[in-house]
């Protein structure tokens, strides 16, 4: 006695079309990454929004930042005080955000297997100056990962894998 099974080339064919679709989706990161990036670049948005990271407020801006600022240009601070007779510190002045040059260069990117957030162009030496200061300009951190956006990035990931491993399951 035996039993046997006899594949055709079309079952066949089918069988090994849908495998291979299946590793090509596990190789397709292209999407959880792109929303990873998004979640990164919201998280350094928000950095911006509350002058701050979540380790705290950044330093405030120095006197003669402010009234370069209030001025325009680098100026003579004892002066500019004697003419508009307010203290330096009533300012409204956002920090990291004078020309909002360096905000608006902020960008989310996808390379190879890596979601960034990074900055363009000339923007991305003044970036670096303010991210881990240097000489009289202090660090002021804002390519920073809240924990709550990490949380996202971490249920995004976990979510890929399950429908990665579902899929693999449906072969």
């Amino acid at each position: 006695m035996r039993i046997s099974y006899e594949i055709d080339k079309k079952e066949a064919q089918a069988l090994r079309e849908r495998v291979q679709d299946q590793l090509e989706a596990l190789k397709d990161t292209r999407t959880p990454l792109a929303k990873m990036a998004i979640i990164l670049y919201q998280s350094v948005m928000k950095n911006f929004a509350e002058q701050g990271n979540e380790k705290g407020k950044w330093q405030a801006l120095s006197p003669f930042t402010i009234m370069a600022r209030r001025r325009g240009k680098k100026g003579n601070i004892g002066r500019a005080m004697k003419t508009t007779g307010r203290p330096i510190t009533d300012f409204n002045a956002k920090i990291l955000q004078d020309t909002g040059y360096m905000k608006a260069s902020i960008y989310p990117k996808v390379e190879q297997n890596t979601a960034v957030v990074g900055l363009n162009g000339e923007e991305a030496v003044i970036g670096r100056v303010h991210q881990f200061g240097k000489g009289r300009v202090p660090a002021r951190p804002f390519l920073t990962l809240r924990p709550e956006y990490q949380e996202r990035i971490v249920k995004i990931a976990s979510d890929w894998l399950k429908t990665r491993k579902h899929a693999e399951g449906s072969i």
